[in-house]
Parts: C-alpha cells; structure tokens; sequence
C-alpha cells in the first residue's frame, strides 16, 4: 500500500473515533434516549466535528504560529545541554518553512471532518423531519 493511503486511512479513522465519542458523550451524559436525544446527540456533535475542522483550517492559514514558535523557544531555552542547536533562527525563518511546507500539504485533512460534521448534521434533519412528521410538532 502507498504511505500516503495509509496516512489518509489513520486519519479518517481517527475522526471517525472522535465523531463516535463525542457523539456518545453527547448522547450517554444527559441520559435522554428519546428522539429529541438522537437530535441532540447528532446535531451538537456534528457542529462540534465541523468546528473542529474549521479550527484545523485556521491552524493551517498560520493563526497559531506565534504561539507555537513562542513555546517551542522557551523549552528551547530550558533546555541545559549544551550541544542543543536552533533549528530556526528566528520567528520570520520559522514562519517561511512553515508557508513551504504547508503548500506541500494542501487540504486533504479538512475532507473527514467535513464529511462527519456534514452526514451528523444530515442526520439531525432528518431525525428531526420525522420527530415532526410523528408527534405534529411543526418544523
């Protein structure tokens, strides 16, 4: 198999195990298995899965650059060995090598958790739709 395939696999199913979980503790917490906790459970976490992949997406843009060349250089620094070697000179540098390899990377990450987010989401509507079809509670 390509490496990349199989990243891509460990990727999807790492979102796919974190869109069951908080689906679960969403769902398990409040103790509520009727209908309106199978709306609830589908609708905030698929919210909480495509909030998740639109954080990653501003990660990507750079937002949280500074604050991880920031703490990467104050552990730099407590570091004692003397051997211990920059790998970046300063913040621009960092900031440049980051830009090179993220246009390496691309989007591919933000596709699992748009799926999830987006079929959880589906499936709140449509829970939903019949919850209203069922009991005459208007949309």
């Amino acid at each position: 198999m390509n490496e990349r395939l199989i990243k891509n696999l460990i990727y999807w199913g790492i979102i796919l195990g974190v869109s069951i979980a908080v689906f679960c503790l969403v769902f398990f917490i409040p103790h509520n298995f009727s209908m309106i906790g199978w709306i609830n459970g589908c609708f905030f976490s698929g919210g909480i899965i495509l909030a998740l992949g639109l954080l990653a997406v501003v990660g990507h843009f750079g937002a949280f650059d500074m604050f991880v060349y920031g703490v990467r250089d104050v552990f730099f620094h407590m570091n004692p060995s003397k051997e211990k070697v920059k790998p970046y000179k300063d913040y621009v540098e960092y900031v440049e090598k980051k830009k090179e390899t993220r246009k390496k990377k691309g989007f591919g990450f933000f596709w699992p958790f748009l799926t999830f987010g987006l079929l959880l989401l589906m499936a709140a509507i449509v829970l939903r739709i019949v919850f209203a079809a069922d009991t005459g509670v208007g949309i």
